[in-house]
């Protein structure tokens, strides 16, 4: 993945929406994650989807990103 330092994205995240990271594997395809949120919280594709919006934010344009 040539865009791992893309991926303090995540810290900012975790900033506005807590969860502790259990498990992270970056792939040069794509992430998986195993996360704890707190107990009253389930919101993880609201998370996914800031991760990987702002993720995407970062890449120049011109860049062919594959879709996920």
């Amino acid at each position: 993945m040539d865009r791992v330092d893309d991926l303090e994205v995540v810290r900012d995240v975790r900033q506005v929406h807590p969860f502790e990271i259990v498990a992270w594997v970056v792939l040069p395809e794509h992430l998986h994650a195993v996360w704890a949120l707190q107990e009253s919280d389930s919101d993880d594709p609201m998370r996914w989807h800031l991760i990987k919006a702002n993720f995407s934010r970062r890449v120049p344009s011109g860049e062919r990103i594959r879709e996920s």
